[in-house]
């Protein structure tokens, strides 16, 4: 997973608790509104007993940092927090379907607002018909301040990591000198008529396979296939064509490979659905939080950021990243702020998915290198290590990660 795709993925995961947030809010308001009456909400109304609990909805936009809209089934607007459109009609594409009961997705308001339709109705009535709708306009502030803050960590870390990368370089190119001059010997042989005929090579098919190419740069770029389903299909349909006469020792060689992967992709996106859905993100929360001593609590994500190599090499990082919201719970108790504990791992978990099995992208690697991928894993994962600690440890020093 890339740097980028990683902060994508903290910002939709940032907006979906941002919902679910606004959501169970507006459905505590939408209960109110039906056990005290629509007419107590009533901002339009010039009657004295209107609008006695019209707080409850100010209280609530206050929350959410936005804007409440009360319409009743008529789509007339009784309430608005901006206090701009009551007694007006509210009827929109979205407000139709949402008033028949239908399901309505939230949707942006330029970059800063989420509008999240709430129907209202009575949970007591087996008819449970739609009275009215609760529209909420919700801030995005401390999201998009949130992205912001990744992206200058990111830019910050990745600065050190180039650093420590380009030295670490340095140094493994005067270690290996030595192979580096073997090798140019091997060349030179070569070069003087010594070559052995290659049982590998391909026939002259420049423009059939620059086709294929091309077709797929078209399905990652434009169609946004899965690359390792591209590279499967393109492996498959170039050994047939280039190697006509092997092509089925090499497919005997990556087939079990490519089946692997297939296997565990679907394993864990069914962990990863059981994981996320069924209340075990909570629960292990609130079980550390009982069980270890605080001050190993407090220092938790900095022990994982550490770990993460080792970790993923055993544990898919999907399920790794699904054990950020009890990272950001444990940390919450402390004070810490949200995007404080995640930042680090923006980029130093792209370490720990380079390094291990049970990452796809590795699997397409190992085989464009021809190389083993239990042996690449167990060079990989102690360079990787090391390196993570420098990263962290560096981090640390220049109080871009803050203990």
């Amino acid at each position: 997973m890339g740097v980028s795709s990683q902060i994508n993925y903290y910002e939709k995961k940032a907006i979906d608790q941002r919902v679910r947030y606004t959501q169970k809010q507006c459905a505590v308001l939408s209960d109110q509104i039906v056990m005290n009456g629509f007419r107590n909400y009533n901002m339009s109304s010039l009657s004295d007993e209107a609008g006695e609990n019209v707080f409850e909805v100010e209280q609530l936009a206050n929350n959410l940092e936005g804007r409440i809209l009360l319409v009743d089934s008529r789509f007339k607007i009784l309430a608005d927090t901006y206090n701009r459109n009551c007694g007006k009609y509210l009827v929109t594409k979205e407000t139709i379907h949402a008033m028949k009961g239908e399901e309505v997705a939230y949707r942006y308001i330029g970059k800063q607002y989420l509008q999240v339709i709430t129907p209202i109705q009575d949970k007591n009535n087996d008819k449970s018909d739609v009275r009215g709708l609760i529209i909420a306009m919700v801030s995005l502030q401390n999201c998009n301040e949130m992205s912001e803050y990744l992206y200058d960590q990111r830019d910050n870390l990745v600065g050190i990591f180039f650093i420590i990368t380009l030295i670490f370089s340095v140094l493994v190119a005067l270690l290996i000198r030595n192979n580096f001059r073997r090798m140019q010997n091997e060349l030179d042989i070569i070069a003087a008529g010594h070559q052995e005929e290659n049982p590998n090579r391909r026939p002259k098919l420049f423009w059939v396979n620059f086709i294929l190419f091309i077709l797929c740069l078209v399905a990652l770029g434009i169609f946004g296939i899965a690359p390792y389903f591209v590279f499967i299909f393109a492996t498959v349909i170039t050994a047939m064509l280039n190697y006509k006469d092997n092509f089925g020792e090499i497919f005997n060689k990556v087939g079990p490979m490519y089946l692997n992967i297939l296997i565990m992709l679907l394993a864990i996106n069914v962990y990863q659905a059981v994981f996320n859905n069924t209340g075990m993100v909570e629960a292990l929360s609130n079980g550390l939080m009982q069980v270890c001593p605080s001050f190993l609590l407090r220092y938790l994500h900095v022990i994982m950021l550490l770990l993460c190599v080792v970790i993923i090499y055993v544990v898919p990082f999907q399920i790794f990243n699904a054990l950020y919201p009890v990272f950001i719970s444990i940390g919450a108790g402390f004070g810490i702020p949200a995007v404080a504990i995640i930042a680090p791992f923006v980029c130093n978990l792209s370490l720990a998915t380079s390094s291990t099995p049970t990452n796809s992208s590795t699997y397409t690697g190992c085989a464009l290198t021809e190389t083993d991928v239990q042996h690449y894993c167990k060079k990989a994962v102690p360079i990787q290590t090391v390196t993570n600690a420098i990263v962290v440890l560096t981090a640390v020093l220049f109080h871009v990660l803050k203990l």
